[in-house]
């Protein structure tokens, strides 16, 4: 989808009523370099498999992509992996 970023308002504002009506847990908007998203979460607590929704612009798929590739090399990388 097309104008995310441009709709950032209301789609904080629609987030913060899934929220109040118990739907997600969390929610948090992660700028990064050339990263840019909305992570939401929906599990309740650890008993539940843990998942995650990133809502990004389609404008931005390619960097995103890339930046997660990066992200992830660098996290194995501190692990030892």
């Amino acid at each position: 989808m097309t104008g995310i970023e441009q709709q950032h308002n209301e789609l904080e504002e629609r987030l913060n009523n899934l929220k109040s009506k118990g739907v997600i847990t969390r929610y948090y908007t992660r700028h990064d370099g050339d990263y840019l998203a909305t992570h939401c979460y929906f599990q309740t607590d650890n008993r539940y498999f843990p998942w995650e929704l990133q809502i990004w612009d389609e404008n931005r798929e390619y960097k995103n992509r890339f930046e997660h590739a990066r992200h992830d090399k660098e996290h194995r990388k501190l692990k030892g992996e």
